[in-house]
């Protein structure tokens, strides 16, 4: 497994990486920091921001203060701007009468900082947003390698479920949606109704649908990510911890684990990526087949974070 890189764009790494070394002096690395943190916030920030404010050269002539503050009236929380405001005033001691001032520690703890923002911009907005309210999100996020899905699906998974107040809800929607799928295969089965039938009977959403169903999603998808990742027994018993707190029921206990046991056995043939370059390929290959009128602001914002020269051919030339 490759080191861990931070999700960033590519076309901001090499900024990362100065402002890294320590073999170069302070005032080096702080300007690395700056360039960035600009980089950041012209290449992911500007999508956060009002359109009518973005798309025009306005933008453009912002300068990194005013970018910030506009990218905060979307849904920046206190902490991530904070964030934003101590890099930028690490990276604004590159002037002579401050460039003396300069610590390792200051440059360390702005790096670290940089180095969450871009991955707090993916949580932040499936938090805001829902995990499951496009159909191509888990999909996008599965093209990343397992350890940066690991920390993104755990903090939507713990965030998600402190909605589920009523387990007993929750259990009684997964066995009805078990049942209904059982009875309704077995009369495709039987020639008694279509397929097509099926799915037209079934497009009304249930009670609390939505919320039931993407907490159950993030279970399923976060135990893909730790077996993936090399950690077959997390992945059951993080699987056997949902069962015994109620969140999955018996049925889906031993769904998962037969799918977890049968993926194990075949994981070597298993398109896994292993860098964010292989994620890249694998994101250009799904992002081909997406509809145009299916783009969302998750698809821009991963697209630039994940495959940059991607981004200009397929997003800014449909604006």
């Amino acid at each position: 497994m490759n080191e861990k890189q931070p999700l960033i764009p590519k076309c901001t790494l090499q900024y990362f990486e100065d402002s890294s070394n320590i073999s170069y002096p302070e005032y080096i690395r702080a300007l690395g920091l700056r360039n960035c943190l600009e980089d950041i916030v012209n290449t992911i920030f500007i999508y956060l921001t009002d359109k009518e404010r973005t798309n025009n050269k306005k933008w453009v002539k912002k300068n990194l203060s005013e970018k910030i503050n506009l990218s905060k009236n979307y849904f920046l929380d206190n902490t991530i701007f904070n964030k934003l405001i101590h890099i930028k005033k690490v990276g604004d001691k590159i002037h002579p009468a401050e460039k003396h001032n300069l610590t390792h520690e200051e440059i360390t703890l702005a790096l670290e900082d940089i180095a969450k923002v871009c991955e707090w911009v993916i949580i932040a907005y499936l938090k805001r947003n829902g995990f499951n309210q496009e159909s191509w999100i888990p999909t996008m996020l599965s093209t990343l390698p397992p350890m940066y899905r690991i920390h993104i699906l755990e903090e939507l998974f713990n965030y998600y479920k402190k909605d589920i107040l009523g387990k007993e809800d929750l259990l009684d929607y997964l066995n009805y949606v078990q049942h209904t799928e059982t009875v309704y295969m077995n009369a495709i089965a039987s020639g008694q109704i279509s397929f097509e039938l099926y799915q037209e009977l079934t497009s009304k959403p249930l009670p609390k649908q939505q919320e039931f169903s993407q907490v159950l999603l993030l279970i399923d998808k976060l135990a893909m990510a730790y077996l993936k990742n090399g950690d077959y027994q997390k992945a059951n018993k993080f699987i056997n911890l949902q069962f015994k707190e109620n969140f999955i029921n018996e049925t889906f206990k031993s769904q998962m684990l037969d799918k977890l046991d049968s993926l194990e056995k075949a994981k070597k043939q298993l398109p896994i990526s292993q860098s964010l370059e292989e994620t890249k390929e694998y994101f250009k290959d799904i992002l081909a087949v997406v509809k145009e009128e299916e783009y969302s602001l998750f698809i821009t914002l991963f697209t630039a974070i994940v495959a940059q020269d991607e981004l200009s051919k397929k997003i800014i030339k449909n604006k």
